[in-house]
């Protein structure tokens, strides 16, 4: 085995030697997340059908990147294997199979273990988080996976061993939902107490999302663990993508998302579990139904903690009082509940609470972090083009009814009417967003309010910093956690007399508005413009607002306060923990979680239902829709009102991307975020994306050409500066850093464009790598164009799309997703618009042509199509010349060698060299670097190599051209385009490139990832751009002879 350690000698020798129920490989430079051992037994152990489990991983050390790949990948595991050496397995399974096969001496014996078992009818699946950290060692560690014949023969072998796996593929195992009332068992089915040396907080919260109410769980938890010297533990009910887990991965490694390795009616047993093995002090509940539902049965089968739920406010349209009723619902079963405000406090009481357990504790803020900064306000103001006498008026908050942002425009607009300087930001997104912007743009409001959707934390803190006013008219409100943030960074305060909002600004420290009278939009306006007209007032108000927060609302005082409302919570506890341990309470928790759990499974079952039914209610019906009517305020001077898109099909998908569109061109195509970097998209604004990082070279090299001429000048014949080179040394660096990866995105556009223009309804893919721009925005006839839906799609057009660089740039990357196109045929390819590309798909790829949409260039003037795809892969873009190896061996090894019946499938069967010299000739027609002399230099060739057959190719049939250059022994011709196809050559082929003085030097970074032979023969006298070009055919002969003569030595 691998480390030859004590388990690897047991395995070997003996499996029945393995102790212990499960079985975990773990290499002594490998890492595992203290979750992931918990996680995966728990699995297993409540979804017997599954004989192993393992977790999405990242990469570190020669390589990092982000694997979320695994047991899912299904029959991809027969040719490249995705499963991660520490994988969770039960030893039974281990041991009926007969452990690792010893023999395998050079890697390979896990992915032989998991085809053995695969064999034998068992299957795994994958957590979907990255509990792995695995060590990625330098090239040659091991031979079978670095040396392709030793990987072939691998391969080979495996379909001897497992025909059963080979022929029929790994066994289809899914996960089961919860059947109806299916019944709650009890807990008990496992045990792992932990040593406790320090106070402990089990948080139990929905998600790990933006919001308030969130931001404050962060906050106060961050608090504790990182400052108080407390231990944390998070426990979520839902998978809604968790955005803020790396925050909250900061405070605590000892977060729990259920949903990703637990069934709904494994919850509450497994919440005790962790009860049990963590022995909290608090068991603190936040804005959670199922927590709420579960209460009875945690109390019932764990009651040694104290149970606590803190409320931020009461919301009578949801629910007849929302997380503020349930409080009250479940008063029995907590020993203390702590609320937001005194509002919230007398409303559950009101309710029927007890009022001897219930608290106010206001959720504060750290006034050390929201502190204005001089420097960044100046710097802020001067980008949105305002003079410091102008005040910034700032909202924060989700545009949704209860926030009012038709209130907020219809304030302003009041206050522009006036003829008042002022300019206006509102931060956030929701169900109202798009029809805000179309109220703004309606009243020709766009420079006076700025709609910037959803940003993170650092950048909201910017706004305040340059903000004067927070302005914030909502109809219902706890208290506004951006508020307190307002205030601690000196702004004054514009709300509404809401919940406990009065408890915070008190006189002299904001202004508050009643909302939903006749005079509310009345007095906003007066309160404003007081403010505008008094600058130094405004400041005034925000001085004191901040002065108030630091002595009564700061967070280290908000923990402090939390912390007596526990011991009070304590001492309930310890006279009434004894009311729950009977067994008449045990049973009936049982019924009662089971009865919680459903009522949530129907829930969630209608509002799925509900969503698909107002996507369809709010998708155009007809074909093609009548012309907008312009609003009475018209359209805005120089623009004209975007044409409706024309539908290609009725189907729903292109009804909704019709929509989608529309509103995109109200909105403005122009102001549609630009995003030039997709890791930093990700890390920065959009966490839920799917992003999967695949390689990433730290050394990227591409070598000088050799050359007969001996102490050859490279400066005077390449020039000083030729692609950012200054010395022509013997190997240089790529010019822009490397990274492979795939994007999965949702709901998107490809419009017409010089590149594929790739767009949603907020953000417009450019991507830069260097100073190259790979994808270009939507031009402004976007809208008149046809959409034309597409379900799934993978794209591998970007700037450039001729010949070669869609040869030596695009196709290499369609071999990041090989797999899963040959796995999923319903998954079409955005090819660019020329036969050479179809050609390459259907006659070599063997993909059939009803897979292929063609991506063309057009014009306003001309008929254009519009895609709409609901679910895309973006591959990562690669940069002229900037090719990885990497990429290039995925491209043989999983594009062209792993698709049956290609001219590459038995590659192997030939022989390392062939008699076959290619000469690449230029186009007949082409404007630049004719070789005059040609036919001179192929006769020369002919005379000078007799045992040779000479093939010379242009753009003929490409397949023909890839059967010749997999069989050529050496390939030679000037320089360019023609030289693309020499990516079907073997690894190690010698290619000979006539170049003239000064030339373009992309090919370089090509021809060494490809691992090719690269000689050049110089041409003195002539430049890249000269259109005909004599070349010397003794030199370029002499070098054909040495670069053979040195391959012939090599292969020897």
């Amino acid at each position: 085995a691998r480390n030859r350690g004590i388990m690897a000698a047991a395995s070997a020798a003996d499996p029945s030697l393995v102790l212990g129920e499960y079985l975990v490989f773990v290499d002594t430079d490998d890492l595992l997340e203290p979750t992931y051992l918990e996680k995966a037994v728990w699995f297993l152990a409540t979804n017997p059908r599954f004989g192993m489990v393992g977790a999405w991983s990242t990469g570190f050390g020669h390589k990092t990147f982000l694997w979320a790949r695994g047991f899912e990948d299904g029959d991809t595991n027969l040719k490249t294997n995705m499963i991660t050496i520490s994988t969770v397995m039960r030893t039974q399974l281990y041991q009926q199979v007969g452990g690792l096969d010893d023999s395998l001496r050079y890697g390979m014996e896990d992915w032989d273990l998991w085809m053995r078992l695969a064999n034998n009818g068992h299957w795994g699946y994958t957590i979907p988080e990255y509990l792995f950290w695995y060590h990625v060692s330098p090239p040659g560690k091991w031979p079978m996976i670095d040396n392709r014949i030793l990987f072939d023969r691998f391969i080979t072998n495996q379909t001897r061993k497992y025909p059963q796996v080979y022929s029929k593929g790994v066994p289809k195992i899914t996960r089961t939902k919860p059947a109806p009332y299916e019944p709650t068992p009890p807990p008990g089915l496992l045990s792992n107490l932990l040593h406790r040396c320090r106070p402990r907080i089990l948080a139990l919260v929905p998600w790990l999302a933006v919001g308030g109410s969130d931001q404050f769980n962060f906050n106060f938890l961050s608090r504790l663990g990182l400052h108080g010297g407390w231990e944390v533990t998070i426990v979520t009910d839902k998978d809604e993508g968790n955005p803020w887990l790396p925050q909250f991965l900061r405070i605590t490694p000892d977060i729990f998302i259920m949903p990703k390795f637990l069934r709904s009616t494994d919850y509450p047993r497994f919440i005790v579990y962790l009860i049990e093995s963590r022995s909290p002090d608090i068991v603190l509940v936040s804005n959670s139904e199922r927590a709420y539902g579960l209460l009875p049965y945690l109390r019932s089968h764990a009651p040694s903690p104290v149970y606590v739920d803190y409320v931020h406010m009461e919301d009578p349209d949801w629910k007849s009082g929302g997380y503020a009723r349930y409080s009250v619902g479940y008063k029995s079963w907590l020993d203390r509940s702590i609320f937001a405000s005194r509002h919230v406090q007398e409303y559950v009481i009101g309710l029927g609470h007890d009022a001897n357990k219930t608290a106010t504790v206001m959720i504060g803020v750290d006034a050390d972090k929201y502190v204005r900064d001089g420097k960044v306000r100046q710097a802020f103001r001067e980008k949105l083009g305002i003079k410091e006498s102008t005040l910034l008026i700032v909202c924060v908050a989700r545009m949704e009814h209860q926030k009012q942002p038709h209130k907020f425009v219809e304030v302003l607009k009041k206050i522009h009417d006036a003829g008042l300087p002022f300019l206006a930001v509102y931060i956030g997104t929701g169900y109202l967003y798009q029809e805000t912007v179309n109220r703004v743009k309606a009243l020709r409001l766009e420079s006076k309010i700025r709609l910037l959707g959803s940003l993170p934390n650092e950048e909201v803190s910017k706004y305040f910093s340059a903000g004067d006013i927070f302005f914030l008219p909502s109809k219902l409100e706890g208290i506004s956690l951006a508020m307190y943030e307002a205030m601690s960074m000196g702004l004054a305060v514009v709300s509404s007399r809401v919940g406990g909002q009065p408890e915070l600004i008190q006189k002299n420290m904001g202004f508050l508005v009643t909302p939903e009278t006749p005079t509310e939009v009345d007095e906003y306006v007066d309160i404003l413009t007081t403010l505008i007209h008094d600058p130094e007032y405004a400041r005034e108000i925000g001085m004191r607002a901040r002065r108030h927060i630091i002595s009564n609302h700061h967070l280290d005082q908000t923990v402090q306060q939390l912390k007596v409302e526990f011991c009070k919570a304590a001492h309930v506890h310890s006279v009434s923990a004894s009311l729950y341990g009977s067994q008449m309470s045990r049973d009936n928790s049982l019924e009662m979680a089971t009865l919680s759990l459903e009522y949530q499974r129907l829930c969630d079952q209608v509002i799925a239902q509900w969503l698909h039914q107002q996507e369809l209610k709010n998708a155009p019906k007809v074909q093609q829709q009548p012309a907008v009517s312009p609003s009475p305020a018209g359209p805005t001077p120089g623009t004209a009102s975007p044409s409706p898109p024309v539908l290609d099909t009725s189907s729903s998908d292109a009804a909704l991307g019709a929509m989608m569109l529309r509103n995109v061109s109200q909105q403005g195509l122009h102001n549609l975020r630009v995003v030039s970097d997709v890791l930093k998209e990700k890390q920065t604004y959009d966490p839920n994306m799917r992003l999967t990082l695949l390689t990433q070279e730290k050394q990227n090299r591409r070598h000088r050409p050799k050359t007969i001429i001996k102490d050859f000048n490279f400066n005077s014949f390449f020039r000083v500066g030729n692609d950012n080179i200054r010395d022509w040394v013997e190997s240089h660096p790529y010019m822009y850093p490397q990274q492979e990866n795939v994007a999965w995105l949702k709901n998107v556009f490809i419009a017409p464009g010089k590149s594929a223009t790739i767009f949603d309804a907020n953000r417009s893919f450019v991507i830069q790598v260097g100073e190259k721009t790979m994808y270009t925005p939507p031009p402004s006839h976007t809208p008149q164009c046809k959409v034309v839906a597409i379900r799934k799609l993978v794209s591998v057009v970007q700037m450039y799309n001729v010949y070669g660089h869609f040869l030596s740039e695009q196709l290499p990357r369609l071999a990041l997703v090989a797999d899963r196109i040959q796995d999923d045929t319903a998954i079409k390819i955005l090819i660019p618009d020329l036969e050479t590309a179809r050609s390459v798909f259907t006659q070599i790829l063997n993909i059939t042509a009803d897979r292929l949409v063609t991506y063309k260039v057009s014009e306003p003037t001309e008929s254009c199509t519009t895609y709409f795809v609901k679910d895309m892969y973006m591959v990562s873009s690669t940069p002229t010349g900037h090719p990885s190896s990497e990429l290039y061996d995925s491209m043989r090894r999983d594009l062209f060698s792993s698709l049956p019946n290609t001219i590459f499938a038995h590659h192997h069967d030939h022989p390392a060299t062939t008699r076959t010299i290619v000469f690449l000739r230029r186009d007949s027609n082409a404007n630049e670097r004719r070789i005059t002399n040609e036919e001179e230099l192929l006769a020369k060739i002919r005379d000078t190599f007799p045992s040779y057959d000479l093939i010379v190719l242009h753009r003929d049939n490409i397949a023909y051209i890839a059967s010749m250059m997999w069989r050529a022994g050496l390939v030679v011709g000037m320089t360019g385009h023609n030289l693309a196809p020499v990516v079907f050559a073997r690894p190690g082929t010698p290619l000979v490139e006539i170049m003239p003085e000064n030339p373009w030097v992309h090919g370089w970074g090509v021809w060494t990832a490809l691992g090719l032979d690269h000689w050049f023969v110089p041409v003195m006298g002539y430049q890249h751009a000269s259109k005909d070009i004599t070349v010397p055919v003794d030199m370029v002969v002499q070098t054909m002879t040495a670069a053979l003569e040195a391959h012939a030595t090599t292969t020897t």
